[in-house]
């Protein structure tokens, strides 16, 4: 089933903290291969198994969401910065609260524009 990025959008409101990040990105960079490192992560360091995250290619990069209990949004922000060496991205942080209103404000301000090309990808884990 083929999901469009409104309805992996909806589905962060279902946790209470969100973060936001812009990643301006490298040629070798692939948001399939950041998902990966960063479940890994959420495994190595929480029990907190339930978190979503959502990516879209925008201009300027990608825009990256993610959705969860407090620890998930920290752990996100850390293995953000840690990541960056490896992961061929600068990251721009956007947002990073409980706020859904302000959230989806910010989100939408960056997609702006925003025409769907290829798929933009979410993952509940």
């Amino acid at each position: 089933m083929t999901h469009t990025l409104q309805q992996h959008l909806s589905r962060l409101d279902e946790h209470s903290h969100r973060s936001a990040y812009l990643l301006s990105t490298s040629d070798n960079f692939t948001p399939r291969k950041l998902n990966k490192a960063l479940r890994e992560r959420m495994r190595l360091m929480s029990s907190v198994s339930q978190y979503i995250s959502v990516w879209a290619k925008i201009d300027g990069g990608f825009l990256f969401l993610v959705s969860g209990p407090l620890v998930v949004t920290e752990i996100a922000f850390s293995f953000l910065s840690e990541y960056r060496a490896t992961g061929g991205y600068t990251e721009s942080l956007l947002y990073r609260g409980t706020a859904r209103k302000l959230f989806r404000d910010v989100v939408q301000s960056q997609l702006v524009g925003h025409v769907q090309s290829g798929r933009s990808y979410g993952a509940s884990r």
